[in-house]
């Protein structure tokens, strides 16, 4: 298989979000631009003996989340994610085959309404747990 760039050519992309207990959302119509970075801890081992070099062991592994999007009327979706439901089930798709999920706590959720511009929705969360990593790797 060759190589393929994920872009506007691969339109399958969508953010899902299922609140605990709750029922499938789909953000593809609202939201336009989402980011996850990893993020691992490092416990620091200094001790007089090691003195004068650093070292270090990897500690907590957490996925950093920010997304934004437009905001709309008119559909259960497409205000802002205020409150959001803690500890729902998020499915980042980037392409067919290609997704990023966990169950995620929202630090921070805005909209934001500026003067002959759209309003805009935006999320910073971070995951609970364990995550899922599926990528198509053409195999």
């Amino acid at each position: 298989m060759p190589l393929q760039t994920i872009g506007m050519l691969t339109p399958t992309a969508d953010v899902s979000i299922t609140p605990l207990g709750g029922t499938l959302q789909s953000y593809r119509g609202y939201l336009d631009s989402f980011s996850i970075d990893e993020v691992v801890e490092l416990v620091p081992e200094d001790t007089f003996a090691n003195e004068g070099s650093v070292k270090t062991t990897p500690g907590r592994d957490q996925l950093r989340v920010t997304a934004s999007g437009v905001l709309k009327l008119g559909a259960a979706g497409a205000g802002p994610l205020i409150p959001f439901p803690q500890g729902a089930l998020i499915a980042f798709l980037y392409a067919t085959g290609c997704s990023i999920s966990s169950n995620w706590n929202a630090s921070r959720s805005g909209a934001t309404r500026v003067v002959n511009a759209n309003g805009r929705l935006s999320l910073d969360a971070v995951s609970q747990g364990t995550y899922v990593v599926l990528w198509d790797r053409g195999t």
